[in-house]
């Protein structure tokens, strides 16, 4: 069995929707910034963390649906 092109981004679609709503947090990488005092030094980290809506993800799994419904429909 041959799987389409489209109906590929819909499987990738819809699994990438289960998990935003799974873990609906993601976590970029840390920038580390060392300043020089007096004393010594200070070491300052920052991160990023980005919090997915659960409607978005739920449109991201609608649109990968309507694409794997829609690939294996036969043309007329």
């Amino acid at each position: 069995m041959k799987i389409k092109p489209l109906a590929l981004a819909g499987i990738i679609l819809a699994i990438i929707g289960v998990a935003g709503l799974v873990h609906p947090r993601v976590v970029m990488p840390a920038t580390t910034n060392v300043t020089q005092t007096e004393n010594g030094h200070v070491i300052i980290e920052t991160r990023r963390i980005i919090t997915i809506p659960a409607y978005l993800s739920a449109v991201v799994i609608l649109a990968g649906g309507g694409l794997i419904f829609g690939s294996t429909q036969k043309r007329r």
